[in-house]
């Protein structure tokens, strides 16, 4: 994978400071894998997601309403808010996508 991308989690840290922002899940115990991109020195983490119900979405399940909801879409403003000690396992068929 490219050096700019990869799939993250974030950190508990980040949840506490975003904790009002409804738009963010708050899945402290089943946190979401992130799909971590860095453009124009800016990092962005989007949400792989089960039970999409919108057309901002990249499908790497159409069938089963899974991919990658750009509606749910962050700024990393800190590196801490990414958790470097659990690493994300994505299920075969998504990840081939």
């Amino acid at each position: 994978m490219e050096d700019n991308v990869d799939f993250i989690f974030l950190t508990k840290q980040f949840y506490l400071d975003y904790i009002l922002c409804t738009e963010i899940e708050q899945k402290t115990q089943r946190p979401y894998i992130m799909f971590k991109i860095k453009i124009d020195e800016l990092e962005f983490a989007v949400p792989l997601r089960s039970h999409i119900n919108h057309n901002h979405v990249y499908w790497t399940d159409k069938i089963n309403k899974c991919g990658l909801d750009f509606s749910k879409t962050i700024i990393i403003t800190d590196s801490n808010y990414i958790n470097t000690s659990d690493v994300p396992h994505i299920r075969e068929d998504e990840y081939a996508c």
